[in-house]
């Protein structure tokens, strides 16, 4: 999982997101922007790297109001 953080930084963004993207397909792993101090895509990254997991199913694992 390659992660991309701190998007509320335009201004001094030093990673393009689709740079990132090509940097995540080279080594066959997952990519994702977030924001840790607005909590933008953290849940979906989270969420992700479960779904990930051998063995996991977060739909069978957590109640029907969190989906």
């Amino acid at each position: 999982m390659l992660v991309g953080n701190k998007t509320d930084l335009t201004d001094t963004r030093q990673v393009l997101a689709v740079d990132g993207e090509h940097k995540a397909k080279e080594l066959n792993v997952m990519f994702i922007e977030t924001n840790a101090k607005t909590g933008y895509n953290v849940k979906q990254l989270f969420k992700r790297v479960a779904v990930a997991l051998p063995g996991m199913d977060v739909a069978k694992n957590r109640p029907p109001e969190d989906m």
